[in-house]
């Protein structure tokens, strides 16, 4: 009498349902931590492009202002009102500095800018930046610039 053996045991299906999900298990994993640093990665370019985006202006600004017979002192202004940083020549009007999208903190030699500041562009400017996310990661700079 020969026996027919083509069918699959108990134990066979459940040793194959035991390797795929352990399987399936390795792969999400994979997939969401990959995923969780590329949003890290993601959210440290933006802050860092913030950042620079933000001491660009401060430059062009710095090295734009000139002695005039209104402003003898070549000083432009950085204003902090309702949670944005502003920035404009003495007298004249005034842009935001940052996008709301992130918290910033200003800072001229050492002093969080907590309100209207002049600011000479005859002097070297120290200045660091601090730029948040509402993830709570940040990035900071810190630099002088100077005019030439």
């Amino acid at each position: 009498m020969i026996k027919n053996q083509k069918g699959i045991t108990l134990i066979e299906l459940l040793a194959t349902l035991t390797i795929l999900t352990i399987i399936s298990g390795l792969v999400y994993g994979v997939l969401i931590g990959t995923t969780k640093n590329y949003q890290k990665l993601s959210s440290k370019a933006d802050l860092s492009r913030e950042a620079n985006l933000i001491l660009a202006t401060v430059k062009n600004v710095h090295e734009k202002t000139g002695k005039t017979a209104g402003n003898t002192n070549a000083e432009y202004e950085i204003d902090f009102l309702s949670g944005q940083y502003m920035i404009g020549e003495k007298n004249a009007s005034s842009n935001p500095l940052h996008s709301k999208k992130f918290s910033v903190e200003v800072y001229k030699n050492h002093a969080l800018v907590n309100g209207k500041t002049k600011i000479s562009s005859l002097q070297p400017l120290t200045i660091k930046v601090i730029v948040k996310d509402s993830n709570g990661q940040s990035y900071e700079v810190d630099t002088i610039i100077k005019k030439h």
